[in-house]
């Protein structure tokens, strides 16, 4: 896992300033095999981006797996904001609720949610064949 730190990206006109900062989690392995050079199958990396105000903080493209949520949990807080949002657009695009996210980062904001998005995020990660 690697992370990339900016400096203030957005300007809102105000006083205010947005910066933001990348998290890329380490993919989950396949059990679908090697490769040629005998190395395991894996996904591709999955990079999340958190953009931060002073206080608070949104999140996008959380994990997929409890391991990555864990990983990118930890990452999140000790950025030190309050954990407002979390856009998932990469399961946008797959077709599953934008709202999903693994329950360990929504967990350590208490969000009354998370329980909630997690069980709908294991219905349909089973039924789509997706890592639980």
């Amino acid at each position: 896992m690697s992370t990339t730190d900016a400096t203030p990206a957005v300007s809102t006109g105000s006083t205010a300033s947005l910066a933001y900062d990348v998290f890329v989690n380490d993919p989950p392995a396949q059990d679908s095999g090697h490769l040629p050079n005998g190395d395991p199958k894996r996904f591709s990396p999955l990079a999340s981006t958190l953009i931060l105000g002073s206080t608070d903080a949104v999140l996008t493209d959380p994990g997929f797996t409890m391991d990555q949520a864990r990983a990118l949990g930890d990452w999140v807080e000790g950025k030190g904001r309050n954990l407002t949002d979390i856009v998932g657009t990469v399961l946008e695009a797959l077709g599953q609720d934008p709202g999903l996210a693994p329950p360990p980062v929504l967990e350590r904001q208490a969000d009354q949610r998370s329980d909630e998005w997690a069980d709908r995020y294991r219905v349909d990660a089973e039924r789509d064949g997706l890592p639980t």
